[in-house]
């Protein structure tokens, strides 16, 4: 949450990718694809049977590495819906603000 909903540091940043290969279960997917169509890298994590067996996934982009989006994908428990993305976040922009309700 922190990556997709706030501007961050660029060292905090890195230390949250490094922890990113830390989490037990987080594979990679080297050909994913967020919500607005673009092609990254994902960090997926499976996702518990009650939650639709699926998988949590935060892209990032192959070169600069800033986070795309976050997406949950069903797995194979749904069948035929099995890849169907069910929630999702793009970031298309990020930018620092002067406060609370302000815009860029």
């Amino acid at each position: 949450d922190l990556l997709i909903t706030y501007v961050m540091p660029p060292a905090l940043t890195a230390e949250l990718y490094r922890a990113l290969g830390n989490i037990p279960g987080v594979t990679i997917d080297r050909h994913a694809t967020d919500i607005a169509g673009r092609h990254g890298i994902g960090f997926r994590i499976a996702l518990p049977a009650g939650q639709g067996a699926g998988f949590d996934e935060l892209i990032l982009d192959q070169k600069t590495f800033a986070v795309l989006g976050q997406q949950a994908t069903l797995g194979p428990a749904a069948g035929a819906k099995a890849g169907q993305i069910v929630a999702g976040v793009a970031v298309l922009k990020a930018a620092l603000v002067s406060g609370p309700g302000k815009t860029p």
